[in-house]
Order: structure tokens, then C-alpha cells, then sequence
């Protein structure tokens, strides 16, 4: 009894533990869900509930990770210390080439003081790419498994450095631009962030020259699968769900939503015919997941991860083709990927309206704006601990609803700066990155 007591207490701990790390982009496998129950409320100006407050070099919108201690984030710092980054009233013809030397910078912090440990120089040079005004050489989020963290640069590199910040590998997988439509003038920027799967690092890689996706041995840094894709540049990063004993790599896509056999890139299920311009992580639920896009529709689609074939549905029929769940044209999200909490799936739009749905389902429970006023856009993805969904959006303001099927508003924070990056949460704690600053939110003790 006194064993199997100790045994139990031992993994209670070891789960603690591991719920609190947030080791990719939106966390455990993307479902954005942490640990703890972090303030509704605190004020930046008058420092409630702000245990730090870390200046950041430099430009990015990549998110910040954490493994136990640590917080890890990317920045992109040019000569002039405040580039251009700015809202972009042509929707997406201004395109930035900076032409004097950048450093790609890996950094880390302490997570109970926002001290700086290190800072390390990836890579340096002229950017190969342009960017759009409100993007960044440094978007896609780090990625660790509590030993290796790896960071993409896009056209700039992959690199796997240790939780010091030593070099362990590094490898070039191309130009890897993100061109609109295949417009290739028009390069906003890449995004998609790598994850790590057991031994492998995962790259999506949908671009106007090539698309592909990417499997690296996570130890040596060498390519041991490509998985050849078609269709149009995808901003999106991939998920991993198990179903019998099979491993699926999940990539949403334009007209090549699909999942594929991790073992052997084969396709197993797809469906085509959404938003041109997919950015939304896919969302495993169980045995299930969530896919979304937008920009010239706005679908949304619930899969049966035990699905095969083609799995597009007819607009114009109720029949469902088998493995899809349910889907809808209109609800979907084109930049925040969605989360779900007890049955619930929270869909907070770029637009600002927040809807929420039954996951199994799709059943609508309710469809409000989150804020009065018309305008403003909403590119980071929300996030859910204690009961509360936090909603970043650009200009600075969080929004922090109750979940559940009743709309309900706790609070509107304004941050003071641009804040486009999704939050991280661990301990009870949201870590907010803005445009110039790291954020520590918590109740202070």
C-alpha cells in the first residue's frame, strides 16, 4: 500500500510537471490548454498582477515556450532599432526587403524573473526574403522536448540548439518564401513552426516554388523523409495524432487539407476547396480533428481521425461523405486556430467574432463580437486555463471571456503595445509577448 502510494504520488507529480511545460507553438500538441488558473485581470501601467516585464530586441511574432524553468523565444534584429511594422492599408502589397545585415537570435529566459540566461546568434545576414509589413524575419515558434530546441528562420535555416544555447545542428531546406495565391511579389513572410514527434523534427513547407514537408532525424539533424504536397502556400503549422497504431501527420492546406502516415508519407485521408490562405493549426480532439481556413470562404471541418479518401463534401448535398463529422462554410477562422475545452470548441475569428460550437457536433451555441466597436484585427490564437479563454488582439487588448455556452465577458485588458503573438501558459502564469516586451501575468503572492 505505502509503494503503491508513493508510486501514484511520484506520477502526480511527473504529470504536474509535464502539464506545465508549453513546449511548442499553443503548447501540448497545439490545443493551447495550460496549466493553473492565471489572473482574469492585471494592469501593465500600475504593475497588478505583473510578476516581470522583459524588453525584447528586435522584431518577431513567434510565441514564447517553456520547459520547466526556461522560457524560450526567437527575434530577428535588424540595424535600425525600431524597424517598420505597421498595419498595411493595401491588405498585403507592401512588401519590406531590408537590405542591411540581420541577426536571428535565439533567447532565453528565467521564468520566475525574466532575467536573461542567454541569447544566441543563429545566423546573421541580409534577409533572403521580403516580409510583409506586419510580419517578421523570426514568426514560426521554437519547439522542445525538454533536451533539444529547435528553431526555424524559414529561408534562413533550421537549428537545434541545447536548453544552453549550444549549437547542436543546423540544416538548409531552401528558399522557403510565403507568397500569397503563388504571387510571388508578394512575399508576407513564412510561419509555419516546426514540431518534434519522439525522434523526429517536423517541417511543413507549402511554398510557391515547392511544396513539402520535411522529417529530420532529431539527433543529427539529417532529412530522413520528404512528403511531396500540392496546392497553394500554407502558413500553417502541423499536428501529430495517434489512431490504432498509426501515427498521422495532420497539415491543414488550401486544396490539400490532409493527413499522412508519419512511417511512410503516405496520404490517407484529404479534402480540398477552403480558404486559399490557411494559417489555423489543426486541432486533434480525441478521436477526431479540427481543421479551419478562410480568405475566400469560411470553412470549418471536423474529421474522424480513422477516415481514408477524399473527404470534400458537396455544398449542395446533406449527405457527409464517411469520416467527415460535420462541417460548416461559414464559421471557420482565417489567421487564430481554434480551442476546445469539455466538449466545447471556441472559434475566435480575425474578425473578432467569437462563436462556439459543439465539437462532436457542430451545433452552434452562440455567435457574439467581442467588443462593441467595429474594427480591429485579431491574428494571435486563444488560449484556455482556469475556466477563462484569453483573446489577444493587435492592437493590444486581451479579452477574457468565461467558458461554457453562455457568452460572457471578465475582462478587457489593454497591454499598451502591437501584441500579434499567441500567449503561452505554465504554473498559473500567462507569458504575453508584444511587440517590444516579454510579459509574466500571475497573482502575485
Amino acid at each position: 500500500m505505502i509503494f503503491r502510494t508513493l508510486l501514484l504520488a511520484l506520477c502526480t507529480v511527473a504529470l504536474n510537471s509535464f502539464g506545465n511545460n508549453w513546449p511548442s507553438f499553443r503548447g501540448q500538441n497545439g490545443n493551447g490548454i495550460g496549466s493553473g488558473s492565471p489572473p482574469v485581470t492585471w494592469n501593465v501601467e500600475l504593475g497588478k498582477n505583473v510578476i516581470w516585464k522583459t524588453p525584447v530586441p528586435g522584431l518577431s511574432i513567434s510565441s514564447p515556450i517553456i520547459w520547466g524553468d526556461r522560457v524560450f523565444l526567437t527575434a530577428a534584429v535588424g540595424a535600425e532599432k525600431h524597424p517598420e511594422f505597421k498595419h498595411d492599408p493595401t491588405w498585403g502589397y507592401r512588401i519590406l526587403r531590408e537590405k542591411d545585415n540581420w541577426s536571428f537570435n535565439v533567447i532565453c529566459l528565467d521564468k520566475k524573473s525574466g532575467r536573461v540566461l542567454w541569447d544566441t546568434t543563429a545566423h546573421s545576414g541580409i534577409p533572403q526574403q521580403g516580409r510583409h509589413s506586419e510580419s517578421t524575419y523570426a514568426n514560426p515558434t521554437p519547439a522542445t522536448d525538454g533536451k533539444n530546441l529547435v528553431v526555424s528562420f524559414g529561408s534562413h535555416g533550421l537549428y537545434c540548439l541545447d536548453l544552453d544555447g549550444k549549437l547542436l545542428w543546423q540544416t538548409d531546406l531552401g528558399h522557403l518564401s510565403g507568397a500569397p495565391s503563388d504571387n510571388k511579389k508578394l512575399d508576407w513572410g513564412y510561419s509555419s513552426s516546426p514540431i518534434i514527434h519522439e525522434d523526429k523534427v517536423i517541417v511543413q513547407c507549402d511554398t510557391p516554388l515547392r511544396a513539402f514537408i520535411a522529417v529530420i532525424d532529431l539527433q543529427t539533424g539529417k532529412e530522413t523523409l520528404s512528403i511531396n504536397r500540392r496546392g497553394t502556400t500554407t502558413w500553417a503549422t502541423p499536428s501529430i495524432a495517434k489512431t490504432g497504431n498509426r501515427t498521422l501527420l495532420i497539415c491543414n492546406g488550401y486544396q490539400n487539407a490532409s493527413a499522412f502516415d508519419l512511417t511512410n508519407g503516405k496520404r490517407i485521408w484529404w479534402f480540398a476547396g477552403r480558404g486559399d490562405i490557411p494559417v489555423p493549426r489543426p486541432l486533434v480532439l480525441d478521436d477526431s480533428v479540427i481543421l479551419t481556413a478562410a480568405h475566400g470562404g469560411r470553412s470549418i471541418h471536423s474529421v474522424s481521425l480513422d477516415a481514408t479518401g477524399d473527404l470534400t463534401p458537396n455544398p449542395g448535398d446533406n449527405r457527409l461523405p464517411p469520416g467527415l463529422n460535420w462541417w460548416s462554410p461559414r464559421r471557420g477562422s482565417y489567421i487564430p486556430t481554434p480551442v476546445a475545452h469539455e466538449g466545447i470548441l471556441y472559434i475566435a475569428a480575425e474578425n473578432g467574432i467569437m462563436t462556439t460550437v459543439d465539437a462532436k457536433t457542430g451545433k452552434q451555441h452562440y455567435q457574439e463580437r467581442l467588443s462593441a466597436r467595429r474594427g480591429g484585427m485579431a491574428y494571435a490564437s486563444p488560449v484556455i486555463a482556469g475556466g477563462h479563454v484569453y483573446i489577444p488582439r493587435n492592437d493590444g487588448k486581451i479579452y477574457v471571456i468565461s467558458t461554457g455556452t453562455q457568452f460572457r465577458t471578465l475582462a478587457t485588458i489593454d497591454m499598451g503595445e502591437t501584441t500579434m503573438a499567441s500567449p503561452a501558459i505554465s504554473d498559473g502564469r500567462i507569458f504575453i509577448r508584444t511587440l517590444h516586451h516579454l510579459y509574466c501575468i500571475g497573482t502575485k503572492k
